[in-house]
């Protein structure tokens, strides 16, 4: 033959087959493949040399084998064999010889092994095809092995390649397919390992025995890139069985399996495709504890569940939902089924709900996975291709692809693999195509053609639903999940961690269960069904984007997440722990429809960034619920339209907010907002309108109800959100609370309600004469006593007792004061047992080292090397309460320090001050008022010389706690012709404004320049001139979360420009890192910051700086190196402070010390850009010429108090010169920087010489 395809030659008997000549089919010597031979015999077989189905110049052909039973043994065989033959079977038995199997395909010829049906009448056996010997198929090139049986396929040696580096090209195609006949077990058993070198695996198997899975893989499979497919089925147990690996280095891996029992696939080795797919068809997956690991793309088919019962999970590629599935439906009973019966019967057939159709082909990829669905060999099936209508133009005829033509006039338009020299037409009558399954090719035959007798349905597949139960174990997906095609669900019954490292798309996440940390990335829903969690602890890293379907979180511990948008869908947020979303946004707003409703609950605290329920009908509710402390960003719940969703925040500890908008559309009312918390409430910033909390309405305004945990000691301030209060204005519409106002006490404004406690009545202050001469201030000789039996306890909060009210006046009484004597003790130990106490509690709060006691020598040393190098004469006054019994003269100072310390604070204790100046001895005096007396006055000096609307109710306080600290010790003062007054004071005295004191003729700094010292011991008095030094100026003008400061550019260019040699940056180059290494490149004698800073409660951390990019903790001011070589004044232009919070009060007063700097200039409340700026620039000028920083600051002080300081139209007029003010703060005439409000909150702290 020199042209053509070899024939057909079948050699077949119900008996004994024998052949002992040559049978031949080879294909032509120039052109064709290689044709057919079939070697049957029903009982026996006997052949003597191997078929040659060879060709030349083309493909090899096939060579069929069909005993009952067949042994594939070692060499020629050796039981039951004729020894001058290959192979001879008798009886029941047949046994061939390994090396004729490997002699064929070596020839090039595909080799097919198939066993009959049994004869139970005659007792033969059933059609089982074993493997009892290794089989290398070493030099046989690309060829196919097909195996089977009517039975059990059964490979208990292994298929392999001995000599890969010298025939780097052999691949072998093996094909198992058991029980083709339906009858009986057909169970495929893979007891020795297989690697194909890069051919495919096909594995089809179909037990009807109770015991045993369809195919049972119980050693490694290795196709080395070619593709695994693996189709089970079985009675009672799993349709597939797997406990070694299953690896195609890159091929494709099909797993469908079907199981009348719970389990369709039993998994307990990995399954590794590398960069190729993983195709799964099977309603459970189990592996009883073991790991289940698939490494590959994923692609899920129908409802899909995988139980680990306790071991991982993990997913290496990703995981989509498979699109096309396909079914061989084979009906070898028939003896003709036409096409036109084909596609009727493929039409009537569905898969998970879905209808088929005959398979239409339209890919290499699609091809070749028909090709594995297990057609017999020799055998074919019809697919859904046509030229019935017009000769020689075929076109698919079925399914989605209905109508497109892929072959005209003998050319290919689109994919297709038609075997040589088809389609043939032969004399117009094959107008429909067959799949063929020897090279898985096609060919076109009659409609009523009898050679097919199965056909190929294909099926779009619609749903993919993967539910994952790890019990114990953990789940993890390592790429994207439903990226490319998405799945309807993702469901996790159990697991312990759960963590996805990309994006999951899918219509519904859920997570019924856990016990350890969900972690997820980017989360997309394609549908409303939304996104479930319920487990241990939840870290969600991305986005959820759910659109439109709801957001569940439930954590028995912490929850964190990032951006979650929901498009109008609700979001629920449930948690034993913390809840943290500061990382992003929580948004349900919806541009079309209502806002979704928001609610958190914590049984610890509520974290999170911009909250926005908005809609246009209609804004979600915001609810949120913490235990502890309650902060967010922006909350925006409001309606264009319709109403704006109401507001719930409850918490137990703070609540700090930027700002809230639920204001409703022009068709609708605000929404209302409910606050509640047994401490504080912060809104720190503003709406575009100046509000900080907006409920207005087309209809009407919402309710706005603000109860806080102030209890009348703590105001709620209306332009100060410092400590308790709103940045700006509150505002329901009809009713509005602008800045500046501050309510002690319950407070109603139409429909927005303050709650604190009322009011109580108004108290009589009894204010003290006037000192005169004859005034008994009892003074003690100081010749014996000491300190140290002085408590100076400092208890963690002090107690609560309500602040009587206003202090007016005209109402004030005159009551001497008491002062009494103590017994002396021994003052030279006295003054550093009580600087040990100070020292230490300091040392505490700010987390530093041990520092050196100051005795009372060095203390008055100190004060007399100040008077010679200065001029000027100072003195320290200590102001501490101590239990009113500590009399007795026999107790030791050092007894009473420690007792003190270690107890409580009492609202009994007494005021005592004691005078140390730089000779003689120092003076000690009891003052006979309580600290409930001295902190009732002091908290209402505070309430009242903060409020510029009020010019003399700070007056009374002011002169009442004059009396208390300072006159007492007049005569001394004056005895010794102090100038400088340097103030160490006990809790709930340092956030007083010293400056502010009135001796009922004037304020103490028209006699005295004041400053504040944490303890002597902890200030750095050496001194130096700091008019050699120089400033280094920085700030920022805008904040994303604070009020801008819009002065801060022209205090900085005043500063470095006119009035004191230096360098000065703005904005972006405001950083930590500039801060640092500027300042490291060039030692800047004084740090000017003009930029927000808070000293807040608790830790110093909680304290910052604002920097242009980040906060600055005040913990970590010592990291930017200012103490080498020390920086001699640091100055914080607009600084707010929680007045009268021990800690942070703690942080104010030990500023100099956490700096690592001589001395800090800085305020109590934030002032205003124009008072800052009027004191700052006066206060530069003077330091040319002062002899002390206090002297500096005093003089700056009573410019701004005799007005030489003011506002004259659109400029500030000081004592350094006029300067133009920015827009923003022009038109400000009338402002009256004479009162304390501006100046008196400027303290000068740590070293004030």
């Amino acid at each position: 033959l020199t042209d053509g395809d070899g024939g057909r030659v079948i050699v077949w008997s119900d008996d004994t087959t024998r052949v002992y000549g040559d049978i031949s089919a080879r294909g032509g010597s120039n052109s064709g493949n290689g044709g057919f031979i079939e070697t049957s015999g029903v009982k026996n077989l006997e052949i003597t040399t191997t078929p040659d189905v060879t060709a030349a110049a083309g493909l090899g052909g096939e060579w069929l084998i069909d005993p009952s039973n067949i042994e594939i043994v070692a060499g020629m065989g050796d039981v039951n064999i004729n020894d001058t033959n290959p192979f001879v079977s008798n009886a029941d038995n047949a046994r061939l010889g390994v090396e004729l199997i490997k002699q064929a395909l070596r020839d090039g010829a595909n080799v097919t092994v198939i066993t009959s049906t049994a004869d139970n009448a005659d007792n033969t056996q059933s059609g089982d095809i074993t493997l009892s010997t290794p089989l290398d198929f070493n030099g046989t090139g690309n060829s196919t092995l097909t195996l089977e049986a009517t039975n059990r396929i059964i490979i208990n040696e292994q298929i392999f390649d001995s000599d890969i580096t010298n025939s780097p090209d052999d691949s072998l195609n093996l094909f198992l397919n058991a029980n083709i006949d339906q009858i009986l077990f057909g169970r495929i058993d893979i007891n020795a390992p297989i690697s194909t070198r890069g051919g495919s695996i096909t594995l089809i198997g179909d037990s009807n025995n109770p015991s045993g899975a369809g195919i049972f893989v119980g050693s490694e499979i290795n196709s080395g890139g070619g593709n695994i497919f693996l189709k089970g089925t079985s009675v009672l147990k799993e349709g597939i069985e797997i406990t070694q690996g299953i690896n195609s280095e890159g091929g494709n891996i099909s797993l469908i399996g079907s199981s009348n029992n719970d389990d369709s696939v039993t998994i307990r080795g990995e399954i590794n495709a590398g960069s190729g797919e993983i195709s799964l068809t099977a309603e459970s997956i189990t592996s009883n504890g073991a790991d289940v690991s698939f490494n590959g793309s994923v692609l899920v088919f129908g409802d899909v569940s995988i139980d680990s019962a306790g071991g991982n999970i993990t997913f290496n590629g990703t995981v989509d939902q498979g699109v096309k599935f396909y079914e061989l439906v084979w009906e070898e009973n028939r003896q003709q089924l036409s096409w036109e019966e084909a596609k009727v019967a493929a039409e009537n057939r569905t898969f998970k709900g879905q209808p088929g159709y005959l398979a239409t082909i339209t890919s290499a990829e699609e091809n070749q996975r028909i090709g594995e669905l297990g057609i017999p060999a020799d055998g074919s099936a019809w697919i859904g291709a046509s030229d019935a209508e017009v000769e020689g133009t075929w076109k698919w005829e079925t399914g989605p692809e209905a109508g497109t033509v892929f072959w005209q006039d003998g050319n290919p338009i689109g994919f297709t693999n038609w075997d040589m020299n088809e389609p043939s037409n032969n004399n117009g009558v094959e107008h429909y195509a067959e799949f063929v399954q020897l090279g898985n090719s096609w060919n076109d035959l009659a409609n009523d053609n009898s050679n097919p007798v199965g056909y190929v349905v294909e099926y779009n597949n619609e749903t993919a639903n993967l539910t994952l139960a790890a019990g114990t174990g953990s789940i993890q997906f390592q790429g994207a999940v439903g990226n490319n095609t998405s799945l309807d669900s993702l469901t996790i019954n159990s697991a312990n961690n759960v963590r996805a490292n990309s994006t999951i798309t899918t219509a519904n996440l859920t997570q019924l269960a856990g016990t350890g940390t969900t972690t997820l990335q980017e989360v997309q829903t394609t549908a409303t069904a939304g996104v479930d969690l319920t487990t241990a602890n939840i870290e969600l890293l991305g986005t959820i984007n759910s659109h439109g379907g709801s957001v569940n979180l439930a954590a028995s511990n912490e929850i964190k997440t990032g951006n979650i948008t929901t498009v109008g869908g609700d979001l629920n947020l449930n948690s034993g722990g913390a809840i943290n979303t500061t990382a992003g946004t929580l948004d349900t707003s919806s541009l079309s429809g209502n806002g979704g409703s928001i609610e958190l609950t914590s049984a610890s605290s509520i974290a999170t960034g911009d909250i926005n329920s908005t809609g246009d009908n209609s804004g979600g509710t915001i609810d949120l619920n913490a235990a502890t402390t309650i902060t967010t960003g922006t909350i925006n719940s409001s309606s264009s339209v319709g109403n704006g969703g109401s507001l719930t925040l409850n918490s137990t500890n703070d609540i700090q907010v930027t700002s809230i908008n639920t204001q409703g559309g022009s068709n609708g009312r605000g929404g209302e907002v409910q606050i509640s918390t047994n401490q504080f409430f912060r809104a720190t910033g503003t709406l575009t309108d100046g509000s900080s909390i907006n409920t207005a309405g087309g209809l009407g305004g919402g309710s706005i109800t603000i109860q806080h945990g102030g209890n009348g000691d703590i105001p709620f301030n209306v332009g100060d959100a410092a400590i308790n209060g709103t940045a700006g204005r509150i505002t329901s519409g009809n009713s509005t609370i602008s800045p500046n106002q501050s309510f002690l006490f319950t407070h109603t404004e139409g429909n927005i309600e303050i709650i604190s406690v009322d009011q109580p009545p108004p108290p009589m202050i009894i204010a003290p004469p006037p000192l005169t001469n004859s005034t008994n201030l009892s003074p003690i000789d100081p010749g014996n006593f000491a300190i140290s039996s002085v408590d100076f306890a400092i208890s963690e909060k002090l107690p609560q007792s309500p602040i009587n009210d206003v202090i007016e006046p005209h109402k004030v009484t005159e009551v001497p004061l008491s002062f009494r004597e103590l017994p002396p003790i021994n003052l030279d130990t006295a003054l550093e047992d009580l600087e040990e106490g100070i020292t230490d509690t300091f040392e505490q709060h700010l987390d530093i080292g041990d520092t050196p006691l100051v005795t009372l020598q060095q203390a008055q040393a100190t004060l007399n090397q100040v008077e010679q190098a200065t001029g000027v004469k100072p003195a320290l006054i200590y102001a501490f309460f101590v239990p009113s019994n500590l009399t007795s003269a026999t107790t030791t100072g050092e007894e009473l320090s420690l007792t003190s310390l270690s107890k409580p604070t009492s609202l009994d204790d007494e005021l005592e001050l004691v005078l140390v100046t730089s000779e003689g001895k120092p003076i000690r005096q009891r003052v006979g008022k309580t600290r409930r007396q001295v902190m009732q006055v002091a908290q209402e000096f505070r309430f009242y010389v903060t409020d510029v609307q009020d010019s003399q109710g700070y007056l009374a306080p002011a002169q009442q706690l004059y009396q208390w600290l300072v006159a007492p010790l007049q005569a001394d003062l004056e005895g010794q012709e102090i100038q400088n007054l340097v103030f160490i004071l006990d809790q709930g005295l340092r956030s007083l404004p010293i400056a502010a004191l009135h001796n009922g003729t004037g304020f103490i700094i028209e006699e005295y320049s004041v400053g504040l010292m944490p303890s002597l011991s902890l200030t750095d008095t050496r001194a130096v001139n700091i008019q050699n030094v120089e400033v280094l100026a920085m700030g920022a003008d805008a904040f994303s979360d604070r009020q801008p400061l819009p002065a801060v550019p022209l205090e900085l260019n005043v500063i470095t420009n006119a009035l004191w040699p230096g360098e000065s940056f703005l904005n972006q180059d405001f950083t930590r890192e500039q801060l640092k290494e500027i300042r490291s490149n060039k030692p800047f004698g004084i740090i000017h910051l003009a930029t927000h800073s808070d000293f807040l409660p608790g830790k110093p951390g909680n304290s910052y700086i604002q920097l242009w990019d980040t906060k600055l903790a005040l913990n970590s001011l010592r990291e930017l190196g200012w103490s080498n070589p020390p920086v001699e004044l640091v100055v914080l232009s607009a600084c707010r402070t929680a007045l009268g919070d021990r800690e942070a009060e703690l942080g104010f007063a030990g500023l100099a010390v956490l700096a690592g700097a001589k001395s800090a200039l800085a305020s109590l409340w934030y002032v205003s850009d124009t008072g800052t700026l009027g004191l700052m620039t006066s206060f530069y000028e003077q330091l040319h010429t002062a002899p002390i920083k206090t002297q500096a600051l005093r003089q700056a002080q009573l410019a701004m108090l005799n007005q030489e300081v003011r506002m004259e139209g659109n400029k500030l007029v000081s004592t350094s010169g006029n300067w133009f003010l920015p827009p923003q703060l022009q038109d400000l005439e009338g402002v009256e920087l004479s009162h304390p409000f501006y100046w008196s909150s400027f303290t000068m702290i740590g070293n004030p010489w």
